[in-house]
């Protein structure tokens, strides 16, 4: 399991599914703006295209199908 950074709610948080990718992006201030980025390789044998995400209270869970 892994946890946003804090604070970023769920639309400034983006998954896609060719690879795990996540990312997300907010503004602080004017000027200051927080950006996250990890990289994660999928499981074997998975269907990278029926991959689904949850956030909630700042825990992301990614589900992978067979």
């Amino acid at each position: 399991m892994w946890q946003t950074k804090p604070r970023f709610k769920k639309e400034e948080v983006k998954i896609e599914t060719n690879r795990v990718l996540v990312s997300g992006e907010r503004q602080e201030r004017e000027n200051k703006f927080l950006y996250f980025e990890r990289k994660f390789k999928g499981p074997e044998n998975s269907d990278i295209g029926n991959t689904s995400g949850m956030l909630e209270d700042g825990i992301l869970t990614v589900t992978f199908l067979k």
